[in-house]
């Protein structure tokens, strides 16, 4: 026990020494005190001066100086100002440019499928009217089932090699979408 009481009063010793003011100490102490409230309140003053406030006890030079520093102050908020702006327009404008793409390359597939289904839609009318059925099928026959070859099967009459009729299209109805009035006048022109 008396050990623990010796280390107590050994490492308790230098606190003590440090509590006990020292005169020099507490003199720079008030000294420095005293400089740092004269700087607050010189400070305090001068962003009086800069807000616009008590500006009577100023002179012309004093206030001249005022003006440019102020000056000074403002075309560096502006230029930051500008700086930040013309980044957004930047950025925005490259945003832009990546929506157009991604815009064109969206009505390319589009356009891609609905000729596709458009291609599609015309084999399958070709095949589905009477006059473009295959030779070796009969002429009354509108079955979908294999030809017959018999004798009471008739031939074509007319037997045209390397001559297509023309056929009278109806005209291209544009496909029912469900697209905005903005977007199909863009698809048209």
């Amino acid at each position: 026990m008396e050990r623990i009481l010796q280390r107590y009063e050994l490492y308790s010793g230098p606190e003590r020494e440090l509590v006990v003011p020292d005169p020099e100490l507490q003199g720079s102490w008030c000294f420095e005190s005293n400089q740092l409230k004269a700087k607050v309140e010189a400070l305090q003053k001068a962003q009086r001066h800069f807000m616009g406030e008590d500006l009577e006890s100023l002179n012309i030079k004093e206030l001249q100086h005022l003006e440019q520093l102020v000056e000074v102050g403002l075309n560096q908020v502006i230029t930051r100002k500008s700086h930040l702006q013309f980044d957004s327009i930047s950025d925005i404008q490259r945003k832009v440019v990546a929506l157009q793409e991604e815009n064109n390359m969206m009505w390319v597939t589009l356009k891609e499928k609905e000729q596709a289904a458009l291609s599609l839609s015309h084999h399958h009318s070709l095949w589905d009217h009477p006059q473009h059925q295959p030779l070796y099928q009969s002429a009354t026959s509108t079955s979908s089932s294999p030809p017959s070859f018999t004798v009471t099967d008739s031939p074509p009459t007319a037997l045209n090699i390397g001559f297509l009729q023309p056929t009278v299209e109806e005209p291209a109805l544009p496909p029912a979408t469900k697209l905005p009035a903005w977007m199909l006048s863009h698809k048209n022109g």
